[in-house]
C-alpha cells in the first residue's frame, strides 16, 4: 500500500490506483479508485454548516460495459450542544443518529 501526502499533510493517494482531492475548507471533495475492472468515483458536496449534504457515486464496470451513477442527500435533522449532528435522514428515508462524547 502506498500513501502520498500534499504539502499540507492530507493524503492524496490511499493506496493503489486511488486518489483524494480536497476543497478549499479541507473537505474531501472527491475521491477515485481504479481496481480489478471497475473503477468509481465520488463527488462530495458540504452545505452551509459544513455538513456532508450529497455524494455522487458513478461507478464504471468492464464486465458489463456500464456506467450507473446514484446520488445521496443528507438532512440534518437535529444536532448537539456542540454543533455536530445527531441525527440526519438520506433521501431514501434512511435515518442515521450518533452520540458524540466530548472530553
Amino acid at each position: 500500500v502506498v500513501y502520498k501526502y500534499d504539502k499540507e499533510g492530507k493524503c492524496i493517494i490511499n493506496g493503489i490506483n486511488e486518489n483524494i482531492k480536497y476543497d478549499a475548507n479541507n473537505h474531501i471533495a472527491s475521491y477515485s479508485s481504479n481496481r480489478d475492472g471497475e473503477s468509481s468515483e465520488y463527488t462530495f458536496t458540504y452545505d452551509s454548516d459544513d455538513f456532508l449534504s450529497k455524494v455522487i457515486c458513478k461507478t464504471y464496470s468492464i464486465w458489463d460495459n456500464e456506467t450507473t451513477t446514484t446520488t445521496t442527500t443528507y438532512k440534518v435533522l437535529a444536532k448537539d450542544d456542540h454543533g455536530n449532528w445527531t441525527k440526519r435522514q438520506d433521501n431514501n428515508g434512511k435515518v442515521e443518529e450518533r452520540t458524540i462524547e466530548y472530553y
